[in-house]
């Protein structure tokens, strides 16, 4: 079985390189968990520097959209084309996402404008 084949859907992230990189990804769903306490997924563009190896976790700063769970199926039909064809309706719900580090724990902050 090819390792494509093995690769898993991670919701918020398309690059394969990023879905590949599995320190990106445990930090990736901090980042994730943290927007669904708001009852919102985040949706990556880029990442944005800070970056360091934190235990099993490449933590970064990253810019995205921090979308309601509601609009996440439209949203995504958009971004999954190319992040230039998300609609402007959607700007409003751009998010950079910065982390710091607290007690020796991974701490998520996201930023709306």
């Amino acid at each position: 079985m090819s390792k494509q084949n093995n690769l898993k859907k991670i919701v918020g992230l398309k690059s394969r390189h990023d879905i590949e990189d599995e320190q990106f990804v445990n930090f990736f769903l901090l980042v994730q968990a943290k927007a669904n306490e708001q009852g919102k997924i985040f949706y990556l563009d880029c990442g944005e520097g800070n970056i360091a190896l934190i235990d099993d976790a490449l933590a970064m700063d990253l810019s995205g959209w921090l979308i309601d769970q509601s609009d996440a199926q439209e949203f995504e039909s958009y971004w999954l084309e190319d992040s230039y064809c998300v609609p402007d309706k959607f700007s409003k719900f751009e998010c950079e996402e910065e982390w710091y580090l607290e007690d020796d724990a991974i701490c998520i902050n996201l930023i709306t404008f």
